[in-house]
């Protein structure tokens, strides 16, 4: 994440995708964590209807009011629900983080995936 964050633009972000059997398990909580160390304003948004988690990481507070308003009209509503489901990701130096050195995340997605296997 701190190669994405150097290549970035003032006003740039990262947005990616964690697919994930739950979004407050191991492997969900270790890429959060790793990237509200890099980021220091770090959001998630969550579906109960899906495998996934949108990650956000801004270098600055972001303005989503902004955002928003620089999208195609069809896309506003879309837009406020999606802003209205953000939660805050802050970095807990109790938790892991992943580095070069020590990124378990075949060995999370294993276990993640066997677990949901009856």
């Amino acid at each position: 994440f701190t190669l994405t964050k150097n290549r970035l633009t003032e006003k740039g972000s990262l947005m990616m995708n964690v697919a994930s059997t739950s979004s407050t398990g191991p492997l969900t909580v270790l890429i959060k964590n790793t990237l509200a160390k890099v980021f220091p304003y770090t959001y998630e948004l969550t579906s109960k209807d899906s495998y996934n988690t949108l990650l956000f990481g801004f270098m600055h507070e972001p303005d989503f009011t902004q955002l928003s308003a620089n999208l195609p009209t069809d896309l506003t509503s879309l837009a406020t629900s999606a802003r209205d489901g953000l939660h805050r990701v802050t970095f807990d130096p109790a938790k892991k983080v992943a580095t070069d050195n020590t990124s378990p995340v075949e060995v999370l997605t294993e276990k993640m995936l066997l677990s949901e296997v009856p």
